[in-house]
C-alpha cells in the first residue's frame, strides 16, 4: 500500500574512545593523549581537548551539542557533501518528485529516552554531581520505518526487532519497497550504505553522503509528527497514534518539503559543503 549507556561515547560516531581519552585525562584537566594498536583516530588534538573542556564545564552536555561544537563536518564529510551537490545541481523540481526518501525513526512514551549521559573520569562514578535518583528502566517507545514520494507515502511499518541488515531486507525493502518501486516507473531509491546492495542492484538508487540530514526532507517529517504527538501511556496507544497521524499527513506537506530540495542542494554548494539552515 502506498499511502544507550550512562556515559556519553562519541566514539559511535566520531571515531573517538571516550573512555580511553577522558581517562587520560589529568586531575588537574590537562590531557594526554595515548597510543594504541586500535582504529585510526578521526579527531584532532585541538578537538579533543575541546570536548575534554567541554565535559569538565558541563557533564551532561549532550552528544549532538558536542558534535555541532566540536565536532563539525569534517574536509571529507564537506567535500562529498560537495560533491554529491555538485552531481545534483541540475536537478529540478520534477527531478526530485522521482526520488522516494525512507528513514526510520524512534518515538517514545514522554519527550525523551529518560536517558541523561554524563561525561567523568575514572573514578567519579557515584559523584553525587553525576547521580540522579530515579526509575532506571528505559523509556517504553515505539522503532517505525517510513518512505515518503512528491505523490505518496509508503505504509508505516513498526520495527519489533533490532533492525539490522538483513532484517532490512527481509521485513522491509523485500515485502514493501520491492513491489511499490516496481508499480512508480522511474522511481529512484534514497537509501544510506548499510543497506545490501545486491538487493538494489536491479534498482535505482540515490546514495546518500554521511551526516547530511538538513539534506534530506523527511527529516522534517519525523519532527512534523513529534510535535503532535499526544501524551500517551501505553506502546500500544503510541503506535495507535504514530499510525494516525503517518495516515493524516496532508500530501501537501510532503510536496512543499521535497519542492526544497533544489534550494537545499544551491544551500549545501554555497557553503561549500558545511552546514546549513535546513
Amino acid at each position: 500500500m502506498l499511502v544507550d549507556s550512562p556515559c556519553c561515547s562519541p566514539g559511535r560516531s566520531f571515531g573517538v574512545c571516550s573512555q580511553n581519552m577522558l581517562g587520560a585525562v589529568t586531575r588537574d584537566g590537562t590531557y594526554v593523549r595515548r597510543t594504541g594498536s586500535g582504529a585510526t583516530r578521526k579527531t584532532t588534538r585541538r578537538e579533543e581537548r575541546r570536548i575534554v573542556w567541554q565535559a569538565l564545564v558541563d557533564p551532561t552536555v549532550t552528544h549532538s551539542t558536542t558534535q555541532s561544537d566540536v565536532l563539525p563536518l569534517t574536509p571529507k564529510h564537506r567535500r562529498l557533501r560537495l560533491q554529491w551537490c555538485h552531481a545534483r545541481s541540475t536537478w529540478n523540481g520534477t527531478d526530485w518528485q522521482n526520488v522516494v526518501f525512507s528513514d526510520e525513526s524512534r518515538f517514545v512514551l514522554g519527550t525523551d529516552d529518560n536517558h541523561v549521559r554524563v561525561w567523568r573520569r575514572p573514578g567519579e562514578r557515584y559523584n553525587s554531581t553525576h547521580v540522579v535518583a530515579r526509575h532506571i528502566a528505559r523509556t517504553a517507545g515505539v522503532m517505525v520505518w517510513r518512505a515518503i514520494t512528491y505523490a505518496s507515502r509508503f505504509t508505516l511499518i513498526v520495527v519489533r526487532v533490532t533492525l539490522t541488515g538483513q532484517r532490512y531486507v527481509d521485513d522491509i525493502l523485500r515485502p514493501h519497497v520491492g513491489p511499490c518501486l516496481n508499480r512508480l516507473p522511474g522511481a529512484i531509491f534514497q537509501h544510506t550504505a548499510r543497506i545490501t546492495q545486491d538487493f538494489l542492484r536491479h534498482i535505482q538508487t540515490l546514495p546518500w553522503p554521511a551526516r547530511s540530514p538538513d539534506l534530506s526532507p523527511i527529516e522534517h517529517v519525523w519532527d512534523q509528527l513529534k510535535l503532535q504527538m499526544p501524551l500517551l501511556h501505553s506502546v500500544h496507544d503510541l503506535v495507535v497514534a504514530v499510525q494516525d497521524l503517518w495516515v493524516h499527513l496532508p500530501q501537501d506537506h510532503i510536496r512543499r518539503l521535497i519542492n526544497t530540495m533544489p534550494n537545499r542542494v544551491e544551500a549545501c554548494i554555497a557553503a561549500g559543503g558545511g552546514p546549513t539552515s535546513y
